[in-house]
């Protein structure tokens, strides 16, 4: 194995453990959340999917100015969790 494709594997493993504790991070405040958090949440989940604030509110019955107001109430609820900010120490 050349040290490359090495390298490749554990970035891939260590992105795979990242998903894996962002998805119970993200859950765990999900039902903690009041509603239109938990929309927010659910938002930021398609946005990180390639979806944007317009088809978000589509699929979801809402404006995409709701959207982001939804996005933004779910990081401020985030921003100190203890499961997220966990989370925080891989973007280092």
């Amino acid at each position: 194995m050349t040290p490359y494709k090495k390298v490749e594997t554990e970035k891939g493993e260590f992105l795979s453990g990242l998903r894996i504790d962002l998805f119970h991070a993200l859950s765990s405040a999900r039902r903690e959340a009041p509603p239109s958090t938990a929309k927010g949440i659910d938002a930021m989940v398609m946005m990180s999917q390639g979806y944007t604030s317009s088809e978000i509110g589509e699929r979801m019955g809402a404006s995409a100015k709701l959207v982001c107001a939804w996005v933004s109430k779910a990081r401020k609820f985030l921003k100190d969790r203890p499961e997220t900010e966990a989370i925080a120490v891989y973007r280092s």
